[in-house]
């Protein structure tokens, strides 16, 4: 089990790839701009004010 808990402001895009054959449980909230993520085949996107709860 791994928790990562993250505070971003970033002023460009991000994307960051990781690898693994895993599962993966992601709670996430998003006050500005949007949060895109592909996971094998799945995608999740959040966008300004909302968040999510998301197994892949």
């Amino acid at each position: 089990m791994e928790i990562v808990i993250s505070d971003f402001e970033l002023i460009r895009d991000l994307k960051v790839q990781v690898h693994g054959s895993y599962s993966l449980f992601e709670l996430n909230y998003c006050l500005e701009g949007d949060i895109y993520c592909a996971w094998e085949g799945n995608e999740l996107q959040t966008g300004s004010l909302s968040g999510n709860v998301f197994f892949m």
